[in-house]
């Protein structure tokens, strides 16, 4: 059964521009890491996954606690990614920018 590792995350922009976002880490609905202040310029050594199936949806959010949590972005970690190395994606929900680097094992 594949993982999928969420090796790291960079924030070039956080969500309002100013200030800390309170960044956590769902796969496919689960909480996996956070919630963690990051603020822009930061990176973040994660090292934490998850098993799945042929897809997993990983998702960023930002914490808020007046109001509804911002979805920074999602993206699709899928099968035939092992033994690929490391990837990359680049998030921009509400307004931010993070660069999250992740492997696909076996």
């Amino acid at each position: 059964m594949p993982n999928v590792v969420i090796d790291s995350v960079y924030c070039a922009e956080t969500t309002d521009g100013f200030g800390s976002d309170q960044l956590y880490i769902k796969i496919d609905d689960v909480q996996i890491y956070g919630t963690e202040e990051i603020d822009a310029g930061d990176n973040r050594i994660i090292n934490v996954g998850r098993s799945f199936g042929v897809k997993a949806k990983v998702s960023l959010w930002e914490y808020d606690s007046g109001s509804a949590d911002d979805h920074i972005g999602s993206f699709w970690a899928h099968q035939s990614q092992v033994g690929e190395g490391q990837q990359a994606v680049t998030l921009t929900g509400d307004d931010s920018h993070y660069d999250v680097h992740y492997t696909v094992t076996e």
